[in-house]
């Protein structure tokens, strides 16, 4: 049984910082790159709590490039969101300049490489899954209880 709630406190984090940033009147790019974050990483931990890993040996290279690719989306999410809160507000003059864009934009390969750390440290503190079979089944819940009487 996987546990459901990091991924739903994700979310529900992720959404009240949505509702939070959107009526502040703020022109700094920390809000969206904040929330933008906040989606990312809940999106990724629904992500890995449905993934099932059925190549183990795929472990490394498929976490590895869900990372780099849950951090070079960051800035291209701050990026859209940008873009809705003046899509939402329809001010006379944008809250967001082309050059702070840019600036969140210039910064992809840094929030890309910050993704790939992350992904490895995961990967180096899970450390080795054993996956221990029984005859050739994989132990499950209702196998478990049938080794136990064996025994």
């Amino acid at each position: 049984m996987t546990r459901r709630w990091p991924a739903r406190l994700a979310w529900l984090v992720a959404g009240l910082g949505w509702l939070v940033w959107l009526g502040l009147e703020d022109r700094s790019t920390n809000g969206p790159l904040l929330v933008a974050l906040a989606l990312v990483v809940a999106g990724t931990l629904t992500l890995l709590r449905r993934w099932k890993d059925p190549l183990r040996a795929m472990r490394w290279p498929l976490s590895l490039g869900l990372g780099l690719l849950a951090g070079a989306s960051v800035p291209a999410l701050a990026v859209v969101l940008m873009f809705v809160k003046v899509a939402l507000h329809s001010h006379p003059v944008a809250d967001f300049n082309l050059d702070q864009i840019r600036w969140v934009l210039a910064r992809a390969p840094v929030w890309a490489a910050i993704g790939l750390l992350m992904s490895a440290a995961r990967l180096l503190i899970a450390g080795p899954r054993e996956r221990p079979f029984i005859d050739g089944v994989s132990r499950v819940e209702y196998n478990e209880a049938n080794v136990r009487a064996e025994k």
